[in-house]
C-alpha cells in the first residue's frame, strides 16, 4: 500500500469513528436542537466519508467497523421512531405537558433510587448522579424535577415525615 492510500486509511478511520459517536449523541440527547445539530454533523461526516473512499481509489474501503462503505447500514436512526416514548419530534409546549414520558436525566435518577434500595435524599440523589454521569447539579432544579417526578408522572413519591426524601413508587 503506497503511503497516500494509508494516510487516507486514516483519515477514514477517524471519520467513521466521528460518524459512530454523532449517532450515539443524536439518540442521546434530550434536545431537538441539539439532535439536530448532531444528524447533521452525521450527514457531513457521511458526505465526507464518500469522497475519502472515492479519493483513495474507486474502492469502498473498509471502515472502523468493519463494513465496507456500499453496505454500510443506511439511516434508520434519522427516520423518525414511532414509539410514543419518543419525543425528539415533539414541540417542546407538548413534551412539558405529557405524563409518561421519561426523560433520559430522570432515567439516571430513578437509577440512583433504585441503587439506594428505592428510596433516596436529595443528597443522595446529587452524589449519585455525580458518580453516573460526572455532572454537578443544581439542588433547586433536582428539587423541581423530583416534584415533576411526583406529581405530575407519578414516578416517585416523597417519603411520610422525612423532609427531602424520595421513593419510587411501584410500577
Amino acid at each position: 500500500m503506497n503511503p497516500h492510500k494509508s494516510e487516507v486509511s486514516e483519515h477514514i478511520a477517524l471519520v467513521n469513528s466521528q460518524i459512530q459517536y454523532h449517532k450515539y449523541q443524536a439518540e442521546r440527547s434530550e434536545e431537538v436542537f441539539k439532535q439536530d445539530k448532531h444528524v447533521n454533523l452525521v450527514k457531513q461526516f457521511e458526505s465526507l466519508l464518500e469522497y475519502l473512499e472515492n479519493t483513495q481509489g474507486g474502492k469502498t474501503n473498509q471502515g472502523q467497523n468493519g463494513m465496507s462503505g456500499a453496505s454500510r447500514p443506511t439511516r434508520s436512526f434519522l427516520q423518525p421512531k414511532k414509539r410514543i416514548e419518543e419525543h425528539a419530534d415533539l414541540p417542546q409546549e407538548l413534551v412539558s405537558q405529557l405524563k409518561g414520558i421519561v426523560t433520559y436525566k430522570e432515567k439516571v435518577i430513578l437509577e440512583v433510587m433504585r441503587e439506594n434500595d428505592g428510596v433516596a435524599s436529595i443528597d443522595e440523589i446529587l452524589i449519585g448522579i455525580y458518580h453516573k454521569t460526572g455532572e454537578i447539579k443544581n439542588r433547586d432544579n433536582i428539587s423541581r424535577r423530583l416534584y415533576n417526578m411526583g406529581k405530575r408522572k407519578g414516578l416517585i413519591s416523597r417519603v411520610p415525615k422525612r423532609r427531602g426524601v424520595y421513593q419510587v413508587n411501584p410500577k
